[in-house]
C-alpha cells in the first residue's frame, strides 16, 4: 500500500492499533469466541505444579470435534483482516 520502500515493521506501525481493534470488532470473530465459550463451560480446570510454578490445563470432557475448527476459523479470520491492511 503506498510507498514501495515501506516495510513490513513500517506498515505494522501505522496500521497494528487499526489491525487490533478491527479483530476486537469483528462479529464473526466474536460469535466465534462466544461458540468455544459454550463448549469451555463442560471442561475442568485443573492446577499442576510446574518447576514450582502452578499452571491451569483445561481437562475437556466433552470431548467436542468442532474445537479445532473453531480455532482454525478464528485463525483464518484473523489473517483475512491482517491482509487486508497489508
Amino acid at each position: 500500500m503506498g510507498n514501495e520502500n515501506e516495510t513490513a515493521l513500517d506498515r505494522y506501525a501505522q496500521y497494528g492499533a487499526k489491525i487490533q481493534e478491527a479483530i476486537l470488532n469483528d462479529k464473526q470473530i466474536q460469535i466465534l469466541y462466544a461458540e468455544k465459550a459454550k463448549i469451555y463451560e463442560f471442561a475442568i480446570p485443573i492446577v499442576i505444579l510446574k518447576n514450582g510454578k502452578a499452571e491451569t490445563n483445561w481437562i475437556d470432557e466433552t470431548n467436542h470435534p468442532q474445537l479445532s475448527k473453531i480455532n482454525e476459523m478464528i485463525e483464518h479470520r484473523m489473517e483475512q483482516i491482517k491482509e487486508f491492511y497489508f
